[in-house]
């Protein structure tokens, strides 16, 4: 914690050069943005989170108190890749069935930090993005991976105001049977 404050841009140098193996050790690592501001988010540019996040998306979870920080701070810096961050996570669920301590978003009880993606102006498109993946997504277990894709989206789309009943009205108008 000290490099951060005298020497940030070694530390930012030393946080991208980290090969993340525990949500322990991410929880750790995220602690050094979401606490203090001891790191700043500012002196990332967009590539730089993407390769943050590239590190995180082999954990079993993301759901640790600071992760969860730092994804919501993503989700309005980065909301795309974050997305997509997401989308992959959520594709590994049926390659992990047995893992059962593996969770591609925080959901439920374990949601403590709500992601800002409504907050950014493409909240609409997201939704569109992540509605476009789930159509086209194939796994061996399918009810596993709609009640994950369900989760997700809840967590990183609600709550269910008029906005989204707009949302889910227009998105009726282009739907199909299976939808």
């Amino acid at each position: 914690r000290h490099m951060t404050e005298h020497h940030p841009d070694v530390a930012k140098e030393l946080v991208l050069a980290l090969d993340i193996r525990s949500s322990r050790m991410a929880d750790d690592v995220a602690v050094l943005f979401m606490f203090q501001g001891e790191l700043s988010l500012d002196l990332f540019d967009e590539d730089e989170m993407g390769l943050l996040l590239d590190k995180l998306v082999d954990l079993p979870r993301v759901e640790e108190h600071w992760v969860q920080l730092l994804l919501t701070a993503f989700s309005t810096r980065i909301p795309h890749r974050l997305l997509r961050f997401f989308i992959r996570r959520l594709e590994m669920v049926g390659s992990r069935e047995g893992d059962h301590h593996f969770r591609a978003v925080p959901h439920g009880p374990w949601l403590q930090s709500r992601l800002a993606f409504r907050e950014t102006r493409y909240f609409r498109e997201l939704i569109q993005e992540f509605l476009n993946w789930w159509r086209s997504a194939s796994a061996d277990d399918v009810w596993l991976l709609h009640y994950n894709a369900r989760m997700a989206f809840e967590a990183m789309f609600a709550p269910y105001d008029d906005e989204m009943v707009s949302i889910f009205e227009e998105w009726l108008e282009t739907s199909r049977k299976e939808d």
